[in-house]
């Protein structure tokens, strides 16, 4: 178990023993672990008969079947598995979801996500995909009360705010979209203000990947931040920068509705796909001015 926010989440008695007992099982999930869903059915010995068996669950599973999926997504990847890399983590993003729609899923659940996206054996993509099962099981959980319920949603929190803040890899845009959800439904449980912080400096530092400044340049936009705008003019500006970066840079700078001069003037040039994402920024602004002004209260 990795990561400093785990660790300290840990500490916690009841979440250190869903962590010991997790861990003893892990390991060895399956008789055969380069096929983990094969106690599903005796078909589930490729991609196409793992899919077959996923398909045939019923919607509310057996412990046994429940069982039997939450150790199959355990499973990093191997290449004596019968089915590519993209395949099988489409598996395991399947399995996940049947997990969480449980109506009455275990709270520790989201512990195993957790555990797997701290993990360096679990591949870039899976560990990803671990951050949106965070948020899916946030969400899932907010209508129950007690203890483990909390524990877990609280956690999850914790673990989106440690991604936020990783560098190189894209990690922190799933995090920041997790975590303006949360802002959004529950600001006790992370204030926007916070997640504003987070996404600000995802944009401003010129180590993370494209994909988290891209993400922070939308949601800069969305949330209307203004201490976006110098960044934002810069990466428009810049025909050093990504094609993506100049785009989404342009996007939110009409979200701002700022740097008129420099929108006209990509709105002016010869580059088809950025000419026209200027022109729509300034329509933008225009029809945002137009309806302040026809609706002034």
């Amino acid at each position: 178990m990795r990561g400093s926010f785990l660790a300290e989440e840990t500490r916690s008695p009841r979440v250190r023993e869903c962590a010991r007992t997790r861990a003893a099982r892990v390991p060895a999930p399956a008789e055969d672990p380069a096929r983990p869903y094969a106690r599903l059915s005796p078909s589930a010995t490729n991609y196409m008969g793992c899919i077959a068996a996923l398909r045939g669950l019923p919607a509310e599973l057996t412990p046994e079947q429940f069982d039997t999926l939450r150790d199959a997504i355990a499973v990093p990847f191997e290449p004596s598995m019968p089915c590519k890399p993209l395949e099988f983590n489409g598996l395991r993003n399947a399995a996940a979801e049947f997990l969480l729609q449980q109506p009455d899923f275990p709270p520790d659940l989201l512990l195993d996500f957790a555990v797997m996206h701290e993990d360096s054996a679990q591949d870039p993509v899976w560990r990803d995909y671990c951050l949106q099962m965070l948020v899916t099981g946030w969400q899932n959980l907010a209508g129950r009360g007690g203890e483990e319920p909390d524990e877990a949603r609280a956690l999850s929190v914790r673990m989106l705010e440690g991604a936020a803040c990783a560098r190189g890899n894209a990690w922190p845009g799933t995090a920041l979209l997790g975590l303006r959800l949360v802002s959004q439904s529950a600001p006790t449980a992370f204030p926007p203000e916070k997640t504003d912080r987070l996404i600000l400096g995802a944009l401003y530092d010129r180590s993370a990947s494209e994909a988290a400044r891209v993400t922070a340049l939308r949601l800069a936009g969305e949330r209307r931040l203004t201490e976006a705008r110098a960044m934002a003019e810069e990466l428009a500006r810049d025909a050093a920068s990504t094609p993506m970066l100049r785009l989404c840079a342009v996007a939110s700078l009409g979200d701002l509705g700022t740097c008129r001069d420099l929108l006209e003037e990509l709105a002016a040039g010869s580059d088809p796909v950025l000419s026209g994402a200027a022109a729509r920024a300034l329509s933008g602004i225009a029809k945002r001015e137009a309806s302040a002004n026809t609706n002034p209260n």
